[in-house]
Order: structure tokens, then sequence, then C-alpha cells
């Protein structure tokens, strides 16, 4: 992996991988368990020990605020001998709708934009009540 080899020849501070979250299943375990195993095993020269501490995990867009989910796995290295503080994972937030972001949407904007929202939902769930009915 290059971006393995590039950690071990530079040894930066910190790094950070992503992927798709489909890499933590068991169906990949094997690949991923090795990507784990040989950044943790990334040597300081200076040392002779492990250089980074490695952990992993899973979070979503739509737990920071955005209005679309995509899972992707993280795995973030901190230098073991840096004087910097630990990594610690960001907690989420709720995630906001898209009229929260770019401010109300109207009826027109809404069709220019191809956009279904809270009204056209409603319209769209009476429409089937009344099939339904027949």
């Amino acid at each position: 992996n290059s971006g393995v080899a590039y950690i071990e020849a530079k040894l930066p501070r910190a790094f950070i991988f992503e992927n798709v979250k489909a890499l933590t299943f068991k169906t990949h375990a094997r690949y991923f368990n090795r990507l784990l195993n040989t950044l943790s095993a990334i040597i300081d020269p200076e040392t002779g020990m492990a250089a980074y501490s490695v952990s992993h995990k899973v979070l979503n867009t739509n737990q920071f605020g955005l209005p679309h989910s995509r899972p992707r796995v993280f795995i973030v290295g901190m230098k073991i001998r840096t004087k910097e503080k630990p990594f610690k994972w960001p907690k989420g937030t709720k995630h906001k709708d898209l009229e929260a972001i770019l401010g109300p949407i109207n009826k027109k904007c809404a069709k220019q934009l191809g956009l279904v929202v809270p009204f056209q939902i409603a319209n769209l769930v009476a429409g089937i009540d009344m099939i339904v009915k027949k």
C-alpha cells in the first residue's frame, strides 16, 4: 500500500485514512486487520518502538450536520512520541435538513431543483391514501 509506504518513509505526526464502511465487514476482515496491524507495527527509528497509536471508527456524514448519509471508516494514527493531545473521536451532532442549511424552500424553488420537500410528501401520502381507499 502506497499510503503505508509514505507513512513509513516520512513518519508524520499524524495520519488519517478514509474508506468505505464495507472494509470493516467480515468479508474484508483479513485485509482490514492486516492494514491496522501494519500501521501499528511502524517503528520509530529513534526509539525502536511502535511509532503510532492507531484507532478506527465508522462515522456517518449525517452525524455531523450534513443532510446526507455516507458511512465511512476512518483510521487515525497519532505519533506516540509527540506532545500532541491524544486523539479523541468527535461526537456527532444532530443532522440538519436541507432547509436548515440553505433556508426555506418554496414550492417554485423546490420544483426547479427537483426536490421532495415536506408538503410534497404530504401530498404523496394523501394520494396513496385515496388510491388505497378506492
